[in-house]
């Protein structure tokens, strides 16, 4: 499957739906559309990883990344993940102590489906600085 980021923008903040394998060869590919989307909005940042087929510990790392930069920005950050692969590694790196996890997430998914512009954006391109200017799909 190919690495893509969907994102969900909405009154309250956003969040990005990562699609694919997130691991050393695609790490950076996600960190620079997520890092770029962060500075871009504001209120709440969620990383939705429950369409990921694969998560090592270098998406940890990216994910802490982000988390810390989230706190610079003075934006609230969480994942959503409530099953699948990506739950059994944040179980096993006991991540759920650096990290606020969402497991039941729909009322957050429906809210932003409702309300905002959806984004598919391949990995191997990067965003351009000013994306929060592009949600009128254009």
């Amino acid at each position: 499957m190919e690495e893509r980021v969907a994102l969900y923008w909405a009154e309250g903040g956003n969040t990005a739906r990562l699609h694919g394998e997130l691991d050393l060869s695609s790490r950076t590919r996600f960190e620079a559309i997520l890092l770029d989307v962060l500075e871009c909005g504001e209120g709440y940042f969620a990383v939705d990883l429950d369409h990921l087929d694969f998560m090592d510990s270098q998406g940890l790392h990216m994910l802490s990344r982000i988390r810390d930069r989230s706190t610079e920005l003075d934006r609230r950050f969480f994942l959503l993940c409530s099953g699948g692969p990506c739950a059994k590694v944040l179980k096993i790196a006991e991540a759920d102590k650096a990290f606020d996890i969402k497991t039941c997430h729909e009322e957050v998914m429906e809210r932003n489906s409702k309300e905002c512009a959806v984004y598919d954006i391949p990995a191997e391109s990067m965003p351009h600085r000013g994306m929060k200017g592009r949600q009128d799909g254009g």
